[in-house]
């Protein structure tokens, strides 16, 4: 699907915040750590859309290696490419998917680092 498909349905459901003239963020309301915002991007990629956390959620959760987000990504059909979570987008679901791998990751890593 094209960027330009892309956008017209994302935005038919989620509120967006233009980043520039090939990136589009979808805002969520949700965050990493309660404080740091989901980063889901729609990301026009030469001519084809896809939606990648601009490799964010790998700066909030530092400390898991490069394998493990590689495992974790490719269990879930995604791709870990150049320290990005990516998939293709084919419909609003793949948004959806989306968000609740980013959910599930939060979940799972916002604890490490505590020394509670």
């Amino acid at each position: 699907m094209t960027y330009q498909e892309a956008l017209i349905l994302v935005k038919s459901e989620f509120e967006t915040l233009r980043e520039s003239s090939h990136n589009e963020i979808v805002l969520t309301g949700l965050t990493y750590d309660g404080s740091c915002g989901f980063c889901v991007s729609l990301y026009d990629q030469d001519g084809k859309a896809i939606i990648t956390d601009l490799g964010e959620t790998k700066e909030v959760f530092d400390e898991v290696e490069k394998e493990t987000w590689q495992a974790l990504c490719e269990e879930r059909g995604f791709r870990f490419n150049h320290w990005r979570i990516e998939r293709d987008f084919n419909a609003l679901d793949d948004v959806h998917a989306f968000i609740q791998f980013l959910d599930e990751l939060s979940d799972r890593f916002f604890t490490l680092g505590d020394d509670d």
